[in-house]
């Protein structure tokens, strides 16, 4: 499924992050979910049985041999009985969370349209599977050796070739990047590959985009509505909710890895921003699919 139409992008411009990849047998609590696209790329392929996504537009059907691309919205999710799938979570933005393509509605296709995204996709569990902790769910990524962290990411970014000229096969648009200062740009880019085990310095960053601290923040703030530290707390605290809701690391675990110096200190910043402690946000959370 050869395309040249797509427009070029540098791979610099974009986020792509792994959430998880898996195949399994849908269990019995996650047959029926009300769910949110909004902020992440899901998409399934059907093994066996059926699935219906209902969002407030359309209602969608998908079976045995088809792709199902759930829109970027708020929808519930019907699987049937004993349902068997592939499933692939990840992010697909720009730097400030604008979508690469917009998906508007949800879209089924069948597999022999794009037999490559299965191809891959199975290639891209397979390399998962060995650190795949507690069934479907994969551990943290910082807990793999650094050379089969490379093997995940380059079947990672072989799935996403296909699932672009997927989407571009069912008409979704790439969008085009909104333009703004270079240097705010400069700034996004570095906080998204931010480790948060160096700590966070407003000063540091304001010099690497050749800018003053009071530059930087208005600028900052002007074209993403946060500070630079309001936009990096929100990153690490979107990291937190990913890594509660689908890993199995202990809380202590998560807040090292997070650069905190303490699980009460994490604890108490979590609660602050989420009205209740990790432990309870994780047993709270409903699984995602």
């Amino acid at each position: 499924m050869q395309n040249t139409s797509l427009p070029r992008l540098d791979l610099s411009e974009c986020r792509a992050q792994l959430i998880w990849a898996n195949e399994r047998e849908l269990e019995p609590r996650h047959l029926h979910m009300r769910a949110s696209f909004e902020d992440v790329s899901v998409c399934w392929y059907i093994e066996s049985g059926s699935v219906t996504v209902t969002d407030p537009q359309e209602r969608v059907k998908a079976g045995a041999g088809e792709w199902v691309f759930p829109g970027r919205t708020r929808a519930e999710q019907y699987f049937s009985p004993r349902a068997r799938i592939l499933s692939f979570r990840f992010l697909l933005t720009y730097p400030g969370g604008d979508p690469l393509f917009l998906r508007e509605r949800s879209y089924v296709l069948k597999s022999e349209s794009c037999p490559l995204l299965e191809q891959a996709g199975r290639e891209l569990i397979r390399q998962l599977h060995p650190w795949s902790s507690s069934g479907p769910i994969m551990v943290g990524r910082q807990r793999i050796p650094l050379d089969e962290n490379f093997r995940i990411e380059a079947a990672f970014y072989q799935w996403l070739a296909a699932y672009t000229q997927c989407q571009h096969r069912l008409g979704e648009q790439l969008l085009l990047r909104r333009q703004g200062d270079a240097r705010v740009q400069q700034a996004l880019i570095r906080l998204e590959r931010f480790s948060f085990h160096e700590g966070f310095s407003e000063a540091e960053l304001a010099r690497e985009c050749g800018l003053s601290v009071n530059q930087l923040n208005r600028l900052f703030k002007r074209e993403n509505g946060l500070s630079p530290f309001q936009y990096y707390d929100r990153l690490r605290l979107e990291r937190a909710q990913q890594a509660l809701s689908e890993t199995r690391l202990q809380v202590k675990e998560i807040a090292y890895e997070l650069g905190f110096s303490s699980s009460p200190h994490f604890t108490n910043w979590f609660k602050q921003r989420e009205g209740m402690g990790p432990r309870s946000y994780r047993n709270q959370a409903v699984g995602n699919v």
